[in-house]
């Protein structure tokens, strides 16, 4: 599979954060030996636009994600099915030469897919979804898992980068950490 991804920089030199990420990431959570990527941008008359977190991952993620469905379709099998059988396994090499369970990058995502369908109970819901959409000739529902992998704060030397504590001469503590907080509470954990 080739992936070719061209980003619109606009008239501001500002795309190759995202395009360097969005390569770097574009092969999601997937072991495809055949698999390559291209980036690129290009300028137009728009005005520039600025990335948020993750510059380009947003962007690759979903182009990867639709090869997949397709490969599913063509195949005849469920999207979830091919999506196991394409994950990386321990010891698998990512893009960047980054082996997967190696120097402490830690690869838990096949037993949190596992558990996550396990506790959301996809097989019967998939099954509810199948029987609402047959019976339905309008209104569809539809149910999907896609897995992501993304390092937060790594570098291609060191996966240990969980946080610093400094503790000051007046007895103050700081607490410096990787984390992005989205609702999750992780500065109020952070702090107890």
């Amino acid at each position: 599979m080739e992936l070719r991804m061209v980003w619109d920089s606009g008239a501001a030199d500002a795309a190759a954060g995202d395009v360097a990420m969005g390569v770097a990431w574009s092969d999601n959570a997937y072991s495809a030996p055949d698999f390559s990527v291209h980036g690129s941008f290009t300028h137009s008359a728009c005005p520039g636009t600025t990335a948020c977190r993750a510059p380009g991952v947003m962007q690759s993620i979903p182009l990867h994600e639709m090869a997949m469905e397709v490969a599913a379709e063509v195949a005849g099998l469920p999207p979830d099915l091919v999506r196991e059988a394409n994950m990386y396994k321990l010891g698998d090499q990512a893009l960047g030469g980054v082996v997967i369970g190696a120097r402490g990058y830690d690869w838990r995502l096949p037993e949190m897919w596992a558990s996550a369908k396990a506790a959301w109970d996809v097989d019967s819901r998939r099954t509810a979804v199948a029987e609402f959409n047959t019976r339905n000739r309008w209104r569809k529902r539809g149910l999907a898992l896609i897995p992501t992998k993304y390092g937060i704060g790594v570098s291609a030397t060191d996966y240990h980068e969980g946080c610093t504590l400094g503790v000051m001469p007046d007895g103050s503590v700081l607490i410096r950490h990787g984390g992005c907080e989205v609702g999750q509470g992780i500065h109020t954990k952070a702090a107890q």
